[in-house]
């Protein structure tokens, strides 16, 4: 967080306006008139339409770093509930890690579901992916009881959609963190003002989460991989559609919900 993951965003009118929104909202005068919606909601706007003006396509997904290490982790998890943890990851070429402690296992399980993170994007999906990972097997590290609780069945089905949605909510979070944290830090008082205003956003992307969808769209374990990349793309569309409208702004990308 903050200026190690700040740089400049894109140009053109929509990131204008999205930098703009976050200069204000990280100023210590903000009190309440640029709002973390807003600031969101910019954003998403900014990125659904690239400098061209042509947003994205099924050819040319929103994130696709992002979605791809989603992807990956979907796979895992999928293997994992019907195969068991010792197969999940002698699948995935890591059957020496099969009894490691958990400390060693899951640094070399994030390089081979992340990539090392040389571009942007791929640093932000690994950054996310760490995050979420630890978050799961917190305060105790101790073991694989976290992966051992899923199943063949509804359960894990529901557990697996939680999981992937949140790391989405994460990773989008980090990325605008990275796109907008010049702005967001240009206004601030000082580090502790400037990492608190990104947290009221984390915060605020991750509440977008909808409760509405769960249990009517939940994940498959028979899915294939591009059925699992394609209910992926659903709901981060889902998850920007939300952002983005939560402000009161249109749709600006028909079709997309």
């Amino acid at each position: 967080m903050g200026t190690s993951m700040a740089r400049k965003a894109p140009t053109g009118k929509y990131w204008r306006l999205a930098k703009t929104s976050a200069s204000r909202f990280g100023s210590p005068k903000n009190t309440g008139q640029v709002s973390a919606a807003e600031v969101v909601a910019r954003y998403v706007i900014a990125v659904k339409h690239n400098p061209e003006g042509i947003g994205p396509t099924p050819a040319a997904p929103i994130f696709p770093q992002i979605r791809q290490v989603a992807g990956n982790l979907g796979r895992f998890y999928q293997k994992l509930a019907l195969y068991g943890s010792d197969q999940a990851l002698g699948d995935l070429g890591l059957g020496e890690l099969i009894g490691s402690p958990l400390q060693t296992t899951l640094p070399v399980l994030v390089d081979t579901l992340a990539g090392a993170g040389a571009a942007l994007e791929e640093a932000v999906a690994r950054s996310a992916l760490i995050e979420v990972l630890a978050k799961e097997f917190s305060p105790t590290m101790n073991g694989f009881n976290k992966w051992e609780e899923l199943r063949p069945g509804e359960p894990s089905a529901r557990i697996i959609s939680g999981r992937i949605r949140n790391f989405l909510a994460e990773a989008v979070y980090q990325k605008l963190a990275s796109d907008l944290g010049e702005a967001l830090e240009a206004q601030a008082k000082d580090i502790n003002s400037g990492v608190q205003r990104q947290l009221e956003l984390r915060k605020f992307i991750q509440g977008r989460l909808d409760p509405q969808t769960e249990g009517k769209e939940e994940f498959e374990l028979s899915w294939s991989e591009d059925q699992v990349l394609a209910w992926i793309d659903r709901q981060l569309r889902h998850l920007l559609n939300r952002l983005e409208q939560e402000h009161g702004f249109q749709n600006l990308y028909p079709g997309s919900s």
